[in-house]
């Protein structure tokens, strides 16, 4: 045993794809520590503390699915891919020594590989010149989570995998099992609790429980142990062997031992005589016999198609009458339909989605055609090499059709493959649909569906057979291929620089459909791609003179057309101009500016082109008691701008550019007013895609437009915040976020607002504060909206094909624009807003406007379930309009985002707005939480309070491990954390300990001190009308609650 188990291992390390997975896999895990690579959400934990270097080493041995995959495929089929077999089963062999020998390599190479990874990570990581986001360097740090979570993962991959191997003797079946761990894997981080998933909804604690110890690679045990640690903890402390992460390590080692034992059990070393029911036979008479002539098939073409059709039609049969076929499907289904699952069940905070087209659509093309390109990947290698290992290649090369025929009878035969696993998918997807008894299909999503996945993974198979029949060594070919196919379609191309659509031609479909707005102009784009792909693949391939010039020409046609239409703006410039940016201008911070009084603006739409145009006018006002001879003016990146000036003093003074100084021969005095015209347009590109918060698109556009217009003075925004960048590029510490105490310039920009809004004929347009009028013309329509009063300098307007549902509310017009097929909700809603309007106007003062409205935008709008601005609230799609309130839990998220984004009227869209410093959004979102909250009890009862006070406390001991945890009162912005759940926890707590009452008494004193234009709102001003109405033994409290870090 000891000489075979010696041979097994130099024949492994003979193998050239040994070394090219070593070169591969150290290198990418050198690369990873070097550039920093971390799944942490904040840049507080320590780049190699322990909880990082464990999450990263749980994660790196995953690839120990795929390499025990590769290894066992050539290592436990070797002698069957000889015709060895029938030798080797003749010598004296025992059962233990042959498993023995065929095990230990394929653990051992897998354990080598994995070492020689996590060994790359750690090198590079010391390699690493910027050691600012480093601890103290500590090899246990490296080698426990190595021998607690990443071998026990490798021997249970190893068992699985050659376990499956041995018992079926079939290659495919191995290649089955590997997809079978990483689809497991994949279904159970939906319940993990993992920081992978990051703005995943939050799963129950009894989830991430029962995933904790379902989860065969022990990462769910590891998230579930660590997510309620503090950051001190994850930066210091180590991952103990308790628990269910314990259980979960027992459990399946045992299983891995139990699989050999099984295998020892059943294994049979000799090769079995399939014996079938003996027929009689049949004794023919020799005048049954009569000479037929044998049709010889002349015509070349005529030949040439029957065989193709011959070669396809024993390929489909070899592959779908197989049992690794029967098993993928199952594998698929079982995947989808927990992705489907869990697209509609939202866990406990939102409620279940109806199933419609649109989600399950969504789901299938973000999930599955990664799968399905892993898949394609090992079936080309195996189907490509099925008659060179059978021997049957040099009867094949000897025939008229030869070789090149066969490469298209297996790209025919596995896109016909794919397209079949596409299409039971989608099956499933509309069993889903009727179950859950949705029974508006839309055929021609599902059509178009089906061609956006399978035509991708179509071009990838031609590729990956091209370079298989480029390079003769069927494990190099393979090896290559697979490289070559991430570099181009994956996220490892875009880390190393492979970002333009002419070198990721082969990449998955990457847009989204809408129920509003459909697929939009994404499918042009793709399409172009697709052109350009598909080209170059045919003039590799193609023999016919002619047509090889035909595929040149397209190829270089598609390609020109993309090169033209794409844009270069790559990260690293805009990282430069950030830098320049910065040093140019923010010695200027403190500049004096004039102060903006009025906006008038003319917007117009053009949603099926994608663009729309502005052209306003700022007047403006020196409310300083200082001169101001310079205005720094920033105008966004994104935008091309027409033209810009100023009028002042008679003068009119020219901007040209995006960002700089007007310089201004006759100083602004102080209360002189001048007047800044300029006009912009915009238009998104399907190549490099749209802007979330800036989405004109066919039906439900929505943009952020106050964020488009000029601003005046430095932007600290604009500068770069990673700390790593700006120690490579010198820029020092980023401007701070204003201090509590500190006095600087107040920052509000309040405005009166004259907009106009045309749109395209059957649309309309959403804007904020009061409808003046509408009208049509040339096939437009025009909406004129007001403020007279001040408002934020803070505008959004939408436009789609609405259908308008009213209700007139004690003097308040409540009005919900609705897309007209997400009818469902509506009723709901405009009921939840006249009961917020009541809270908010009898505990806080008066709403400020006739109207308000609710408009839908299309879930090409990602970022906020809702947001709110003076008079409007615009809100998704797919998070409020279009969810099943009696689904499972019954969650009440109408009322919830009613209370919620209602509220803000009052806190931070319109009438008290804190600028920016420390504590101001606990001013605004915790004190909407606490109006949410305070909804809750009033409609649903005390026990919905109590519940939702739990999940919120739960999301907050989840998430306060990843940053540096500071008091309430002083909240960062970017601790969201901070101020929705626990603010709505401590909010809760202060309503318990000194009564709803005399907290909403002290809320509308504050109110009234601070709305514009009085001083300008801060926490310690909240606080010290809490203590106003609270007794010297509640101070205390109130102090802990909202001044210290203490557990709520």
């Amino acid at each position: 045993m000891k000489h075979l188990l010696k041979f097994e291992l130099r024949a492994c390390f003979r193998r050239p794809e040994t070394y090219i997975m070593l070169i591969i896999l150290s290198v990418s895990g050198f690369l990873i520590g070097y550039k920093q690579l971390t799944f942490n959400t904040t840049a507080d934990i320590l780049v190699n503390s322990p909880y990082a270097i464990s999450s990263m080493v749980g994660l790196l041995s995953l690839t120990g699915i795929f390499t025990t995959t590769i290894v066992a495929a050539f290592t436990l089929f070797q002698e069957a891919d000889a015709y060895f077999s029938q030798i080797l089963y003749t010598t004296p062999l025992t059962k233990s020594q042959y498993l023995i020998t065929r095990f230990s390599p394929v653990f051992g190479i897998g354990t080598l590989l994995l070492i020689v990874t996590i060994a790359g990570y750690m090198a590079g990581q010391i390699a690493c010149p910027d050691k600012v986001a480093y601890g103290v360097f500590q090899l246990k740090a490296y080698l426990q989570p190595l021998i607690l979570i990443a071998l026990p993962n490798l021997f249970l991959c190893t068992s699985f995998v050659c376990g499956m191997g041995w018992l079926t003797k079939n290659k495919l079946m191995v290649y089955c099992a590997g997809l079978f761990l990483y689809i497991t894997y994949m279904v159970l981080l939906m319940y993990s609790g993992s920081p992978l998933l990051a703005g995943a909804l939050p799963q129950s604690a009894g989830a991430m429980s029962i995933a904790a110890i379902l989860d065969p690679f022990g990462l769910s045990a590891f998230y579930e142990q660590t997510n309620p640690w503090v950051l001190e903890q994850k930066n210091r402390q180590y991952i103990t062997l308790t628990g269910n992460l314990l259980l979960n390590r027992i459990i399946y080692l045992a299983i891995g031992i139990v699989l050999l034992m099984i295998v020892w059990k059943f294994l049979s070393l000799s090769l079995s005589i399939k014996q079938g029911k003996r027929r009689p036979i049949e004794l023919l008479h020799n005048d049954t016999f009569r000479f037929q002539p044998v049709l010889t098939v002349t015509n070349r073409n005529y030949y040439r198609l029957l065989t193709l059709k011959s070669r396809v039609w024993m390929d489909l049969k070899w592959i779908l009458k197989s049992m690794p076929f029967t098993l993928i499907v199952v594998a698929l289904v079982f995947f989808m339909s927990m992705e489907f699952y869990d697209g509609i069940d939202r866990g406990i905070r939102l409620p279940e989605q109806y199933v419609t087209t649109g989600l399950l659509a969504n789901r299938i093309l973000y999930d599955l055609p990664g799968i399905l390109l892993l898949v394609s990947l090992f079936y080309t290698g195996e189907l490509y090499w099925r008659s060179t290992e059978s021997r049957f290649n040099l009867i094949e090369d000897s025939t008229p059709a030869g070789r090149r025929l066969g490469f298209a009878a297996a790209w025919m035969s596995l896109s016909l493959v794919i397209f079949i696993f596409t299409l039971l998918i989608i099956i499933n997807g509309i069993i889903f649909q009727i179950v859950y008894q949705y029974l508006y299909i839309d055929w021609e999503v599902y059509a178009t569906l089906l061609g956006l996945i399978v035509t991708p993974l179509i071009l990838c198979v031609g590729i990956t057979l091209w370079v298989h029949k480029v390079i003769p060594f069927k494990w190099i070919a393979f090896s290559v291929s697979v490289l070559l196919i991430y570099l181009l379609t994956g996220k490892l191309g875009k880390s190393i620089g492979i970002t333009h659509p002419l070198l990721r031609f082969a990449e998955a479909y990457v847009g989204k459909y809408s129920e509003m707005n459909g697929w939009d102009n994404y499918i042009a784009a793709f399409l172009w791609k697709m052109i350009f792909g598909f080209s170059i693949i045919l003039v590799f391939h193609l023999r016919s003179r002619t047509f090889r010039i035909i595929a040149v020409l397209v190829c270089l046609a598609s390609g020109i057309f993309i090169y033209l239409h794409y844009p270069s703006l790559p990260g690293k410039n805009k990282l430069d101009w950030q830098q320049s940016y910065e040093q140019n201008y923010r010695r200027y911070n403190q500049l004096v500016q004039p102060a903006i009084t009025h906006v008038s603006a003319n917007v117009e739409l053009y949603p099926g082109d994608n663009r729309y145009s502005v052209n306003a006018v700022y007047f403006i006002q020196n409310t300083s008691n200082k001169s101001i001879d310079s205005i720094l003016v920033n105008f966004e990146e994104e935008v091309s701008v027409d033209q810009a000036y100023l009028i002042a003093n008679r003068e009119k003074v020219f901007f040209r550019g995006k960002k700089g100084f007007l310089l201004l021969r006759n100083a602004l005095q102080p209360g002189d007013t001048a007047s800044f015209h300029f006009s912009f347009n915009y238009h998104w590109n399907p190549f490099v895609g749209h802007k979330a918060f800036n989405a004109i698109v066919q039906n439900g556009s929505f943009i952020r437009l106050s964020n488009y217009f000029p601003v005046f003075g430095y932007r600290s925004d604009l500068e770069i915040y990673s700390p790593v960048e700006r120690r490579k590029r010198r820029l020092g510490m980023p401007t701070p976020l204003e201090q509590l105490g500190q006095s600087g310039l107040d920052t509000r920009d309040f405005i009166t607002l004259d907009l106009k809004i045309g749109t395209a004929a059957g649309q309309t347009a959403i804007g904020i504060g009061e409808l003046r009028g509408t009208w049509s013309s040339g096939h437009r329509n025009y909406f004129s909206y007001y403020a007279t009063s001040p408002v934020p300098f803070r505008f959004g307007i939408s436009s789609a094909a609405y259908k308008v549902q009213r209700l007139h509310y004690k003097g308040v017009n409540v009005e919900v624009y609705y897309y007209p097929r997400h009818y469902e909700n509506v009723q709901r809603l405009l009921t939840d807003a006249a009961g917020t309007l009541d809270y908010c106007r009898k505990n806080f003062g008066t709403y400020p406007f006739n109207t308000i409205r609710f408009a839908e935008v299309s879930q090409f709008t990602t970022g906020f379930a809702g947001s709110s601005y003076p008079g409007t609230i615009f809100m998704t799609e797919n998070m409020i309009f279009h969810t099943n309130l009696a689904g499972d839990r019954k969650q009440d998220v109408i009322n919830e985002l009613a209370g919620h984004e209602l509220s803000h009227q009052w806190w931070g869209a319109n009438q008290l707005v804190p600028d920016d410093r420390e504590g101001a959004k606990m001013l605004t979102e915790t004190l909407a939480m606490y109006t949410e909250l305070m909804m809750a009890k009033h409609t649903t009862g005390m026990q919905s309070v109590i519940d939702k006070v739990a999940m919120h406390r739960q999301i907050y001991y989840s998430e306060r491990g990843f940053s540096q945890e500071e008091p309430l009162y002083k909240v960062n912005p970017d601790n969201t954390h901070l101020y929705y759940s626990k603010g709505l926890v401590v909010m809760y707590n202060l309503s318990e300990l000194i009564g709803e009452e005399r907290v909403n008494t002290a809320l509308n004193h504050f109110l009234k001190k601070h709305i514009y234009p009085n001083p300008v709102p801060v926490t310690t001003s909240l606080l010290e009308e809490l203590y106003k109405v609270s007794n010297p033994l509640e101070k205390q409290k109130i102090d802990s609650l909202f001044k210290m870090v203490t557990k709520i």
